[in-house]
């Protein structure tokens, strides 16, 4: 967001909100653009106005080694925590007979694998990473393809976009984002 700005001629201001509250807080108003690993869906661009993706991040199945889990055909039928209002409530829903539990975040998710409410969470693949990087006691599990991730923008605020759109695809042109990619994780 800092080099998007900086190339767009414009300040920022961060607001921290859950999940769930993003979309709304555009279509109130309150914020002026997403940039959250949020992954395009016909649903979504109903209600905002995507820029041109950024980043693919697979979906990642991550485990307890307390209860281990060897594979995603060792899924069916298990329960899965997922961020409330992302896609991975779609992703956990594709695993045969699956109960799917959403939370305010990623880290109550984390809270509920590790005291064994949920059988496995659903996350993208660099925030599964570094959990199991830094959890010995978590695994990966498998992996799903990969999905777009776009800036999100109002409706009402066609220009903004446009702006967005130039500064990112000269990003994506000149390897900024590739370097971001690098340097934080991503995918």
């Amino acid at each position: 967001m800092e080099e998007l700005t900086k190339r767009m001629g414009v300040e920022y201001q961060w607001s921290n909100m859950t999940f769930d509250g993003l979309i709304p807080a555009l279509q109130m108003n309150k914020i002026d653009i997403v940039i959250a690993g949020m992954s395009i869906t016909p649903q979504r661009a109903k209600a905002v106005n995507f820029s041109v993706p950024y980043l693919s991040s697979e979906v990642v199945f991550v485990g307890s080694k307390n209860n281990p889990i060897n594979s995603i055909d060792e899924l069916v039928g298990k329960t899965f925590g997922v961020e409330l209002g992302t896609t991975k409530e779609a992703s956990a829903k594709k695993i045969k007979n699956s109960k799917v539990i959403p939370f305010n975040g990623n880290t109550p998710t984390l809270i509920a694998l590790k005291f064994g409410k949920i059988d496995a969470m659903v996350v993208d693949k660099s925030v599964g990473d570094n959990y199991v990087s830094n959890n010995d006691d978590l695994m990966l599990i498998g992996t799903l393809s990969g999905e777009p991730k776009a800036i999100a923008v109002g409706k009402k605020y066609p220009e903004l976009l446009g702006k967005v759109n130039v500064a990112l695809s000269k990003m994506i042109k000149d390897g900024t984002i590739s370097n971001l990619k690098e340097k934080y994780g991503g995918k």
